[in-house]
């Protein structure tokens, strides 16, 4: 037992460690996060938060040591506190897991191939490789009785069959299929804490915007997958 107990403290301090996570962070991320921009060194991630604040990344090749960090800001309600990272320096053709700090949030994705590792003077010159991704269109998530619903089967069908197959997916949507367009700027307002007098200048000027982002937020909630 005298060795066990160091041994298990061991392994939970090393578990602390590469965790990296410390005091719970006053910005919460409450949509997000997407993935986009793949590219042979970089990936961009997308999140919303409910005030604009500072959020950080772990990220690694080792789901068990995310030994990198990284970290941003997300913009002001002009943007509806939404925000980008990339990050960069990564390695071609490569698999990465990533968790938001203090969230159950987290993934991975795969760094797109590189054309000089595939070059070759005779046989492929132009370093021409081969990429798998996944294609959808016109999936209709409203729900109502007319569709499938916001937990699209598509996203069920890429996790089970092909998530580890493929280097990125394409969702292509249709305004025809879009919800919440008429909400009200008063209660966007009331959302991210604003009074009118405070409302940033593309709400005064053209106010539908605020359905435009309820949309996405409404889609994203309403969705398991």
């Amino acid at each position: 037992m005298k060795h066990l107990l160091p041994l298990a403290f061991a392994v939970c301090l090393c578990g602390q460690i590469f965790a990296q996570d410390t005091a719970p962070t006053p910005i919460r991320v409450t949509e997000g996060p997407m993935l986009g921009r793949p590219a042979t060194d970089s990936m961009t991630l997308w999140v919303r938060t409910e005030r604009q604040g500072e959020v950080m990344v772990f990220y690694g090749t080792d789901a068990d040591k995310l030994d990198h960090t990284a970290t941003f800001t997300t913009r002001g309600p002009e943007h509806d506190y939404t925000g980008t990272l990339t990050i960069d320096k990564l390695s071609p053709d490569t698999r990465y897991h990533y968790r938001i700090a203090d969230h159950q949030l987290s993934g991975s994705f795969r760094t797109m191939p590189r054309a000089k590792d595939y070059r070759n003077p005779k046989g492929n010159p132009k370093g021409l490789f081969n990429f798998r991704f996944e294609f959808a269109c016109g999936n209709n998530p409203k729900g109502g009785g007319d569709s499938v619903g916001p937990t699209l089967p598509v996203f069920d069908t890429l996790n089970a069959q092909v998530r580890d197959k493929i280097h990125f997916a394409i969702q292509n949507g249709d305004w025809l299929y879009e919800t919440r367009r008429d909400y009200p700027p008063r209660e966007w307002l009331h959302q991210v804490g604003l009074s009118k007098a405070n409302a940033p200048s593309i709400v005064r000027h053209a106010p539908t915007v605020v359905g435009v982002w309820q949309n996405y937020k409404d889609l994203m909630h309403r969705g398991r997958n």
